[in-house]
């Protein structure tokens, strides 16, 4: 085959997966529907409709139902997805711990998972992501047969694209690592690999408060900051390394260095470890506080706000306006409709907010403001959606479709 013909198979096979992964994603979010409305609503032959279910329904992922009314002539068939009858594991790598789910494919958590993360490598993470989905598959063996895929987030720079992470911050890599194909090749199944914010905006899209928007900016914050972009109603993935690095926009010119190199980002000022180092200091200087500095997080900072304490108001509200001002740049580039912010500093919204929103005010475009919500992220913390908006996607535009077609 020549070069330009193997070009065609795979443009054309592109094409097909994005096919196939339209009519499963109309039947799963809108069925029981019937071929010909699925036509209609993807503009597409009846004929072509009932070659791409055709493929579907030996895999067992959509199911014929009870047919509709008849209206004078033959009666449509339903489809409809079996949300039940596959299973995915869902994993997500945290600063210190490994959190792993079995789900279905309507992303209800079967069981789960929680572990110290002790891998020091890539060859012992691979072994420790393994032992551990091994461990969980094996206490459900009867769910073994119906795993369809594995999904793994985590922080740092990584290409979703090839599957690698080439920088992690807390595991040191010698070499860029290809983790979902070697994690492929253990289970013999599709492996996925995002970013962790970029994924939890893929979850905010598919499942939380940015799914009636087309244009969102998701920021996650915790020991580093992150930003997910949603532009047009696709998140953006990165076709390289990584997009919206927004902790590293510079907040003060005057700051701290941080870790990249520059001085004054915006994860030296309010990342958690900084709001947390920030009361510290504060309290050492004198300030007045009931705060424990033992153990000292970020939720208790925000626990505290509430209930009145004006050192962690005040640390709280400089935390705020730091981050608007971060994300002012962002507003005035890409206009989104709606920003979500995510982490342990949403526990603090009621002081947080009205500073940011002052904040962005006062820095962002009038007309960009004035249709701009911000919003607190209803996504809880120990969620397993980020991972699983992974697998979604995949279905979604086909690929995981066409690796069950071919298995």
């Amino acid at each position: 085959m020549t070069q330009q013909h193997e070009k065609q198979r795979q443009l054309t096979r592109y094409k097909q997966q994005s096919t196939v992964g339209l009519v499963y994603q109309i039947i799963d979010q809108l069925g029981p529907v019937s071929r010909i409305e699925i036509a209609e609503i993807a503009h597409l032959a009846p004929a072509s409709i009932t070659k791409l279910t055709r493929q579907l329904l030996p895999l067992g992922i959509i199911q014929e139902q009870d047919p509709q009314a008849s209206t004078g002539g033959r009666r449509a068939i339903n489809l409809a997805t079996t949300p039940t009858a596959h299973h995915i594991v869902a994993v997500r790598i945290d600063r210190a711990q490994l959190h792993l789910g079995l789900c279905d494919l309507a992303g209800q958590t079967l069981a789960t998972r929680l572990v110290d993360l002790t891998a020091a490598s890539a060859k012992q993470l691979l072994s420790q992501i393994s032992d551990e989905v091994s461990t969980l598959l094996a206490i459900h063996i009867r769910k073994k047969h119906q795993l369809i895929a594995i999904a793994i987030t985590c922080p740092g720079l990584l290409n979703t694209e090839t599957g690698v992470i080439s920088y992690s911050p807390h595991i040191p890599l010698e070499q860029p690592f290809a983790i979902a194909d070697e994690i492929s090749a253990v289970f013999n199944v599709p492996c996925y690999l995002g970013n962790s914010t970029r994924s939890l905006a893929l979850a905010e899209h598919y499942f939380g408060n940015a799914k009636d928007c087309r244009d969102v900016v998701v920021v996650r914050i915790d020991h580093g900051i992150g930003a997910g972009i949603i532009m047009d109603g696709e998140v953006l993935m990165g076709q390289g390394l990584n997009r919206g690095e927004i902790g590293h926009i510079q907040v003060n010119p005057l700051g701290e260095r941080c870790h990249c190199g520059n001085f004054g980002c915006l994860e030296t000022v309010a990342a958690d470890d900084a709001v947390v180092k920030r009361v510290k200091q504060l309290k050492d200087s004198g300030y007045a506080t009931g705060l424990s500095m033992t153990n000292l997080t970020m939720s208790a900072i925000c626990q505290a706000a509430l209930a009145g304490d004006q050192l962690a108001q005040q640390v709280l509200k400089e935390t705020a306006e730091a981050i608007g001002k971060a994300l002012a740049t962002t507003v005035n580039l890409l206009n989104p409709q709606k920003i979500i912010i995510g982490g342990d500093i949403v526990q603090g919204w009621d002081v947080v907010a009205p500073v940011l929103n002052a904040s962005l005010q006062q820095q962002t475009l009038e007309l960009f403001y004035q249709r701009l919500q911000v919003k607190a992220s209803t996504i809880s913390q120990d969620s397993l959606l980020a991972p699983f908006a992974l697998i979604k996607r995949a279905l979604n535009k086909g690929p995981l479709l066409y690796s069950m077609i071919d298995k």
